[in-house]
């Protein structure tokens, strides 16, 4: 969105992170700070079937590990407008459930879905 914002094609209204997010978007509010419960986070991943062996997927794991601590990474991640989210394995594994359980409700609250 960093473009959108810099050209001023899109408004922000507020920001669905926990907290105030840095520079460029510092200044907008979160929707707790305007009376709204809501925690909406975009997080990325790598998601292998289930049929993956044991070893493949501790790979992976250790792959992303040290990928998230590269400085080529780090830079990649700035220069797109991402965040840092460095989970993998079963930290990311227990967030996305946890998330797609709240998710689901919130959608649910909200009549996007029955």
């Amino acid at each position: 969105m960093t473009g959108e914002l810099e050209t001023g094609t899109m408004r922000i209204l507020a920001v669905l992170a926990p907290e105030r997010l840095p520079e460029p978007f510092a200044e907008f509010p979160t929707a707790q700070e305007l009376g709204y419960d809501v925690e909406w986070t975009i997080f990325r991943g790598f998601y292998m079937g289930q049929e993956a062996s044991d070893e493949a997927y501790d790979w992976w794991v250790s792959q992303f590990e040290a990928l998230y601590q590269s400085p080529e990474f780090q830079k990649v991640r700035a220069e797109q407008g991402l965040f840092e989210f460095n989970l993998a394995g079963e930290p990311l594994d227990a967030y996305v459930r946890e998330s797609v359980v709240e998710m689901r409700e919130l959608a649910r609250s909200t009549g996007l879905i029955e």
